[in-house]
C-alpha cells in the first residue's frame, strides 16, 4: 500500500509539473504582447498582426513537449520529431503573419521540414 501511495504522490507532482510549465508559457507569451504593445504606442516600432504573437502559444508548448520528450528517453522520438516539425511550422507560420511575409516565399520550408523529419526518424 505504501508504494502505491508513493506513485500517487509522484504522479501529481508531475502533474503540478506540468500545469507550471505551461502557466510559464502562458506568462511568457503575455509579456511579449505587452513589450510588443509597449513598444509600438511609445516609439516607430510597429506591429500591424500582433495578434500572431498568440501563436507562440502552441509553438513553444509543442517544442516544450519535445524537450521534455528528449528528457525522459535521452533521444527524440517519433512523438518529440513530430513535435517539433509542428512547433517549426507555427512558428514559420507566425513569422509570415507578423512580418507581413510572402506565403510563396516560404514553400521551400516544406521540403526543410521534410527532410528534417526523414533525418531525426532515420535515427531511430
Amino acid at each position: 500500500m505504501g508504494d502505491e501511495m508513493k506513485e500517487l504522490k509522484d504522479e501529481e507532482r508531475e502533474g503540478a509539473a506540468e500545469d507550471k510549465g505551461s502557466n510559464w508559457i502562458m506568462a511568457l507569451v503575455l509579456i511579449v504582447v505587452g513589450v510588443g504593445l509597449l513598444l509600438s504606442n511609445f516609439t516607430e516600432f510597429s506591429l500591424n498582426n500582433w495578434w500572431a504573437l498568440f501563436l507562440l502559444i502552441p509553438a513553444i508548448t509543442m517544442l516544450r513537449n519535445v524537450w521534455v520528450d528528449y528528457q525522459a528517453h535521452g533521444r527524440l522520438t517519433s512523438r518529440s520529431t513530430g513535435a517539433l516539425i509542428g512547433g517549426l511550422t507555427v512558428l514559420a507560420a507566425m513569422a509570415v503573419f507578423l512580418f507581413n511575409l510572402s506565403w510563396s516565399g516560404l514553400w521551400p520550408l516544406g521540403f526543410i521540414f521534410g527532410g528534417i523529419s526523414v533525418l531525426l526518424s532515420s535515427r531511430r
